[in-house]
């Protein structure tokens, strides 16, 4: 019958004390006791249904890799977090009660979470989180632009609000708004239900304006009745048929502040990195929050129950009524710290790296007496030429002063001279200091200067301006400068080749398309220019193997994708070429949950460390590497997942091998003087994935002369 769902619920509900312990999905229902066969009646707005269940499927209570189980698990989670004091938003919870009050933001701790079964076993994944939400309600921002609509609606279009008052359960509400209704005000009326005289009557409706349902329901007063409402779409299934449909929800700007941060505030550096410290704890005080909120799902811990104000639940006792419970400490694994890498800088001799895997000590200090530097001081393993004659600099007048203090710093660091003649010389590169973090300016430079081609440097001027550490930063533009023109500022020896030029993966070739409509033939054509590429530097050579590094594609499904659809491709040109290669696709993963910390004093492991035991997946070959350190906060490991290869190349090739090698590319990224947290090829497909966005939107394509050269740094 129609609304079968709501029937459903209806008749079960009327027979719970015979049902006894039970939960009801929609179409599955879990039971504590055998039910199969049995039948339900009830009545329901004046008719009798009947409701039978059948289908038993026996789920044991030490089965932990059973779906249902894994379902179950999930679902009891979240019911638990919905009678605590948590606001749920995707896979994160947040305590609205205890915000972090930091200028005019707010921030919400709280948890991501997520229940998985893994190679010891089905574990609670978790980690802190935080919801970052402005004090300023959306009705201020409206005002400073309350002649232009566009600007308004450009303003909130998309974004997620949060109402800045709170429901009869005590509840914040989240919202993403579509667009602003110029044509509703707080006295326009909307249709609500009146109160019905009891539970079977007819339901009424009446209209009532917002400014007075606010006035009954929440007891507020809303002050500014001209203010436009803000027009949220909803797509949420119909309780009496379940068809999905759309609801359209009214908020008043003035009671609903942004969730997030504004784009000034993400640049405004200073203030980024004051949040990141505020909300990023070091690996103790993460260790504590999360203990906090295991020890909250143990049995006897007695905790206030939002859904009945005045009672107290125990939530472990409602996990273990259904054979579920959750150890009190985070499981302890076995890992490993592979060799540091030494590292050669210029013309120098291998030095081994510290502790955390950077290296901005191992390049000297700069030459006295004015003279010029020589490759070991410059510290490059390829130098290559750049000089005034053919660098073009642009700055404004009122940059002047803070121009001519960093070219005195490259003159001491590369004995760059001001002043050259220009006149006939072609230009290698443009540089451009700019006034401001104008992300406008900064992508019609990139995408003209792509087709031309000339590699381009771009500086904001408050990266120069202050005198203390101006060393260190010309350092980093130079690397860049040079790399982007050829050179390499570092090497080191490896053990198998990867997607690049020569074997001290310090030469690339890059290859950027639209996708296709059939993504294998985008893939097979880069991948075959590759080849190409890779054979008219090496005419006597051919790799013995690939490495391919694959940035995470999604879930399970993603992966079945990648290995129809990218595989497949790859294998054909090799077939074509007449090249008998082994290949082997590693996908790497940043964004997930799991956190290592040192088992002695809860502090952040060191780089190089190894984890592919315990925490590792049951139907992969994968393992987590720390090849970073932080500077603050809690490092978050790295996921490799070997989804790929050759059948036979598990002998040749091994996990430790790949591990290492993995490892090693981590120190190949010219834009840091250190490690970072996956290996260089992959983070410059990303650096030149960026930049093809922005290429598109000025319908520009980067010329094949830059193809290999890091033009995108």
């Amino acid at each position: 019958p129609a609304g079968g769902v709501f029937i459903k619920r209806r008749v079960l509900s009327a027979n719970k004390d015979q049902l006894g312990r039970h939960d009801f999905w929609g179409e599955l229902l879990f039971a504590k006791q055998d039910l199969s066969n049995r039948t339900f009646k009830a009545e329901v707005n004046g008719t009798e249904y009947v409701v039978t269940l059948s289908g038993r499927i026996p789920v044991a209570t030490d089965d932990v890799a059973a779906p249902e189980r894994m379902a179950m698990a999930s679902r009891l989670l979240k019911t638990v977090f919905a009678r605590l004091k948590f606001i749920r938003i995707r896979d994160s919870i947040y305590d609205p009660t205890h915000p972090l009050i930091f200028q005019d933001m707010r921030a919400f701790p709280g948890y991501s979470t997520n229940i998985d079964l893994f190679h010891s076993g089905l574990m609670l994944n978790v980690d802190t989180s935080y919801k970052w939400v402005q004090t300023r309600s959306i009705l201020d921002l409206l005002v400073l632009h309350q002649r232009d609509r566009a600007k308004q609606n450009q303003l909130v279009a998309n974004q997620s609000v949060i109402t800045n008052y709170t429901d009869k359960r005590g509840d914040y509400r989240f919202y993403r708004v579509s667009s602003i209704d110029f044509d509703k005000t707080p006295a326009s009326t909307f249709p609500r239900r009146k109160r019905r005289e009891h539970k079977y009557a007819e339901a009424e409706e009446e209209l009532i304006s917002f400014y007075d349902y606010y006035q009954e329901t929440h007891g507020i007063t809303i002050r500014h009745m001209e203010q436009p409402l803000l027009k949220v779409v909803e797509k949420r299934r119909r309780p009496t048929d379940g068809v999905q449909v759309e609801e359209i929800i009214y908020l008043v700007p003035e009671l609903c502040v942004l969730a997030g941060m504004t784009e000034e505030m993400r640049t405004n550096g200073q203030l980024r990195r004051k949040a990141m410290e505020a909300t990023g704890p070091g690996p103790r005080e993460r260790m504590n929050s999360l203990i906090s909120l295991v020890k909250k799902l143990q049995p006897g811990h007695q905790i206030p129950d939002r859904a009945k104000p005045g009672e107290m639940i125990d939530p472990g006792a409602i996990l273990a009524d259904w054979g579920l419970h959750v150890e009190s400490e985070p499981l302890a694994v076995q890992g490993r710290q592979v060799r540091l890498e030494t590292l050669r800088i210029g013309a120098k001799a291998p030095k081994p790296l510290g502790g955390k895997s950077e290296w901005r000590d191992l390049y000297g200090k700069p030459p006295s007496g004015g003279a010029p530097p020589d490759t070991s001081s410059t510290g490059l393993l390829r130098p290559m030429s750049l000089n005034a004659a053919n660098w073009a600099l642009f700055y404004t007048q009122r940059q002047e002063s803070d121009v001519m203090n960093m070219m005195k710093a490259f003159h001491t660091w590369c004995g760059v001279n001001r002043k050259a003649e220009r006149e006939g010389k072609p230009i290698k590169m443009f540089q451009v200091v700019l006034e401001s973090a104008s992300e406008v300016v900064y992508k019609s430079i990139k995408a003209v200067m792509a087709s031309k081609p000339v590699q381009t440097q771009c500086v904001q001027q408050r990266t120069i301006k202050p005198q203390a550490g101006i060393e260190s930063k010309v350092k980093g533009l130079l690397q860049q400068m040079v790399c982007k023109l050829g050179g390499a500022p570092w090497g080191g020896s490896v053990l198998a080749l990867t997607a690049t030029l020569d074997a001290g993966f310090t030469s690339y070739f890059s290859d950027v398309s639209v996708q296709a409509p059939v993504m294998a033939s985008s893939i097979a054509e880069s991948f075959d220019k590759a080849l190409r590429a890779f054979k008219e530097v090496n005419p006597k050579y051919r790799p013995r193997r690939i490495i391919i590094y694959r940035d995470d594609p999604g879930g399970r499904g993603s992966l079945d994708a990648l290995l129809e659809n990218e595989i497949k491709p790859i294998q054909a040109v090799l077939q074509k070429r007449d090249l008998k290669i082994n290949l082997a696709i590693i996908v790497v993963r940043k964004r997930g949950l799991v956190r290592l910390f040192t088992r002695r004093d809860m502090n952040n492991p060191p780089p190089g460390t190894i984890v592919d035991v315990g925490v590792v997946s049951r139907d992969y070959d994968d393992f987590y590497l720390i090849a970073h350190s932080s500077r603050m906060g809690t490092v978050k490991p790295t996921q490799y997942q070997i989804a790929y290869r050759t059948p036979g190349e598990d002998k040749s090739l091994t996990a430790q091998s790949l591990q290492r090698l993995s490892f090693m590319l981590c120190h190949l990224y010219y834009n840091f003087m250190g490690t970072i947290a996956e290996p260089a090829p992959l983070r410059y497909a990303d650096r030149l994935a960026s930049l093809m966005t922005q290429v598109l939107e000025n319908r520009r394509m980067p010329r094949a002369e830059l193809s290999t050269s890091l033009y995108y740094l």
